[in-house]
């Protein structure tokens, strides 16, 4: 429910909420700290003056606060760990960081020269916690760096190969996607990992669709939903239902925006492992080895 709030709306304290309850590999403490100890030294918007598109991107509401916007004014004599304490940097998501980080990495708000210095300083402290800020790719001669997971985190394979394939598969493309015809590419991923899993679990012996139409090899949303109707049947697990079901509308809701974001292209990413991982768990895949 929180995924799809967020697919519409920008809420920060809902979105860090959501990281910390995931499974996602989230950096810690100590390295927002480093990272902000890295800045001291670097204008925090890139220009001598703050730059207006900068702070309504990261900060829409600092207008209506002189004494943040004083500190960033007096960037040169305010260490910027001290400035981002003031904008609460430490409590903010890692979506937001991480877009922050990228911003400041941009070739719109410094030079060439300046965007490598700044992208060696934040590097290291992000690479303890298994993240990278690696170039991805040019505009006009000059570098786009995005933040990529070196690490892997998250539960096992489910051992379904063509679906553990396409979660793989998922999670790269949206690494490196930057346009709205490469989010929607991850939409369209995120589908056929959904076809997949429906393929893998499926008997039609077994699971009677709920509207009695045969469901054809393509049709995820009837073969799911029936799987799901006898996998988590009885009312001890109508929750378990309502978590499946609500992972999947949200996932086939986002899969075809015709807008599509870096935020819904995630927010659709998680949709699909989750209920992935919620039926693999189901299926005994996720159980402990039994010690010998």
């Amino acid at each position: 429910m929180a995924n799809l709030i967020l697919a519409d709306v920008t809420n920060d304290p809902l979105q860090s909420a959501v990281e910390q309850i995931s499974h996602n590999q989230l950096i810690s403490d100590r390295t927002r700290r480093r990272i902000a100890e890295a800045l001291n030294g670097f204008s925090l918007t890139g220009t001598p003056e703050p730059s207006h598109d900068f702070l309504m991107k990261h900060w829409p509401d600092i207008w209506s606060q002189p004494t943040k916007i004083f500190a960033i004014a007096n960037n040169r004599y305010i260490l910027n760990v001290e400035i981002l304490k003031l904008l609460d940097f430490f409590n903010w998501s890692q979506v937001k960081i991480f877009g922050f980080i990228e911003n400041l990495a941009n070739s719109s708000y410094r030079e060439e020269e300046e965007q490598k210095a700044i992208v060696e300083k934040l590097d290291r402290p992000l690479q303890l916690d298994g993240f990278t800020l690696a170039e991805s790719g040019r505009v006009s001669g000059c570098p786009i760096y995005r933040i990529q997971q070196t690490t892997s985190a998250g539960p096992e394979p489910t051992g379904w190969t063509r679906v553990d394939r396409n979660v793989t598969e998922v999670r790269k493309r949206l690494e490196t996607a930057t346009m709205e015809e490469q989010f929607q590419a991850v939409g369209l991923l995120c589908r056929e990992t959904l076809i997949s899993l429906a393929q893998a679990v499926y008997d039609a012996k077994q699971h009677p669709t709920l509207d009695g139409v045969t469901a054809s090899d393509t049709d995820a949303k009837r073969m799911l939903e029936a799987y799901i109707a006898v996998a988590f049947g009885g009312s001890a697990y109508e929750h378990f239902r309502k978590h499946a079901r609500a992972a999947y509308d949200l996932a086939a809701h986002l899969q075809h925006r015709r807008t599509a974001s870096f935020r819904e292209a995630a927010a659709c990413t998680e949709a699909t492992t989750s209920i992935v991982n919620l039926i693999a768990i189901m299926a005994g895949l996720r159980d402990p080895t039994p010690s010998e």
